[in-house]
């Protein structure tokens, strides 16, 4: 797994984003983390592994209706320390990377987000996000974003991103992550 190339990350993170990234993984295969909980809010799903540690993600998987392969997803994580996100977006194998990808979100376009780990179900853009695309992805008034990418074909596909229940899942999915990570119980005996 090659942890070097982050889009919107600071280096301070890489360690963090990298073991996220790897327990999401490793929560999927056998003897991974143990699922301790889950919930679905519109096209989310919020849950948190345990291993060493609990970690919790929210999650929206593309999946082609027809042969129900996954085609893309989109994962987040909350960091309590940094009270900042991280996020995931994996595209199909088979993407171009030179232009990488490009996200718009009600007001916020990204361009040229570079790919940085590839494994055996996709290609990921991962790192911090702005605050910008954050509220964006709240914002009542927005229903869908959409993720573009151009294959090493030449073929250029659009994948949406539903947002019903992003608002609702983002807030399990801090509320989870304070409780079970300890910082809950910090931040209150302050």
């Amino acid at each position: 797994m090659n942890c070097r190339r982050k889009i919107f990350a600071a280096p301070a993170i890489l360690g963090l984003a990298c073991a996220m990234a790897l327990a999401s993984a490793q929560a999927q295969t056998a003897g991974g983390p143990t699922l301790t909980d889950s919930q679905t809010i519109g096209s989310w799903t919020v849950h948190c592994f345990r291993a060493q540690q609990t970690i919790c993600e929210m999650e929206e998987v593309m999946v082609e209706r027809n042969s129900d392969t996954k085609v893309a997803s989109v994962a987040i994580n909350y960091v309590p320390k940094s009270n900042t996100y991280f996020g995931r977006f994996g595209a199909p194998l088979g993407v171009a990377f030179e232009p990488g990808l490009e996200l718009e979100v009600g007001a916020f376009h990204g361009t040229n987000l570079r790919f940085g780990i590839c494994a055996k179900d996709g290609c990921y853009v991962t790192g911090l996000l702005p605050s910008a695309l954050m509220d964006a992805m709240k914002d009542p008034t927005v229903d869908k974003g959409d993720m573009d990418v151009q294959m090493i074909d030449g073929r250029k596909i659009q994948i949406p991103i539903a947002l019903n229940g992003f608002a609702d899942g983002l807030d399990l999915l801090k509320k989870w992550t304070l409780e079970k990570s300890g910082e809950g119980a910090k931040s209150s005996n302050k």
